[in-house]
């Protein structure tokens, strides 16, 4: 009644964590529970997660991004109800549409096409539109824990609902 998925993740993702390779994590792209399953199943899942790659990889952390952006407005609170660490906003990367409509990943454009670059597409007469997008919250879950002293970025508290205030 769900789905998770894993994988590489941004390019820049083991630069969060000195010494650490592509090989050395892994990122949570994807996850999506029915809601008629309990409360607290997020976490759950999550456990199992952790503890399944722990026992059986020799992945050192995973990374997971939540998406604040107006109509989605995530702030990663599993990840915050099961201890990952909060080190912020990732960088934003645009999105591009090469006519169709459709809007892609650089990475997608890259897969397709071999590139993403927008002079290339310019080039063979496609107009490619760039469309900005908001960096989003970015969370770190060491499964070796002797790797934590390695974080590069700063641990943050976690970020919290904005609740509106009215003035009387």
């Amino acid at each position: 009644m769900g789905v998770v998925t894993l994988g590489v993740g941004p390019f820049n993702v083991p630069s969060l964590v000195e010494g650490a390779t592509a090989d050395d994590c892994l990122a949570l792209t994807r996850l999506w529970l029915s809601d008629d399953l309990p409360k607290n199943s997020e976490s759950r899942v999550l456990g199992v997660i952790t503890r399944a790659l722990t026992k059986s990889t020799s992945v050192k952390f995973l990374v997971a991004y939540a998406d604040p952006a107006e109509g989605v407005r995530h702030l990663g609170t599993i990840y915050q109800a099961a201890g990952w660490l909060y080190t912020g906003l990732s960088e934003a990367m645009p999105l591009y549409d090469i006519g169709d409509g459709v809007r892609r990943h650089s990475r997608s454009l890259s897969h397709a096409y071999g590139t993403h670059s927008v002079k290339h597409f310019k080039n063979h007469g496609i107009a490619v539109q760039v469309i900005p997008q908001q960096p989003k919250h970015r969370y770190i879950r060491f499964l070796d824990l002797s790797w934590r002293p390695r974080l590069r970025v700063p641990e943050l508290p976690y970020p919290k609902k904005e609740v509106a205030h009215e003035d009387h």
